[in-house]
C-alpha cells in the first residue's frame, strides 16, 4: 500500500517532477460491501505545487471547453456489473 490511512484507498505516486501517480479503490469497502450501480471517473493533472492550474489538454475524458474546471458534462460514467464477492 502506499500508506494511505484508508485501506480501501491506496495511491503510489513514485516522482514529484511529472511522474506516475496509480491508485486503487475497494468500492465493496468504500459502499459497505454493497456496490453501486454506477460510478463517475475524471482524472486530470495539476501543476504543482499545490493550487496549481489543470491542464486541461490531458484531462480525461476530454474537455469540452477548456475553462480549467472539470464539469458534470466532462466525468465519465461507468456501469458497475453485477460482481458477487467469493471468501
Amino acid at each position: 500500500m502506499g500508506g494511505n490511512q484508508d485501506p480501501a484507498l491506496d495511491v503510489f505516486a513514485p516522482a514529484q517532477n511529472g511522474g506516475v501517480i496509480e491508485g486503487s479503490i475497494d468500492l465493496a469497502a468504500v459502499f459497505g460491501g454493497t456496490l453501486p450501480a454506477l460510478i463517475y471517473v475524471a482524472t486530470a493533472p495539476y501543476a504543482s505545487p499545490d493550487g496549481g492550474t489543470l491542464y486541461s489538454a490531458a484531462q480525461s475524458p476530454t474537455t469540452k471547453n477548456g475553462d480549467g474546471n472539470i464539469d458534470a458534462t466532462e466525468i465519465l460514467k461507468i456501469s458497475l456489473p453485477q460482481l458477487k464477492v467469493v471468501p
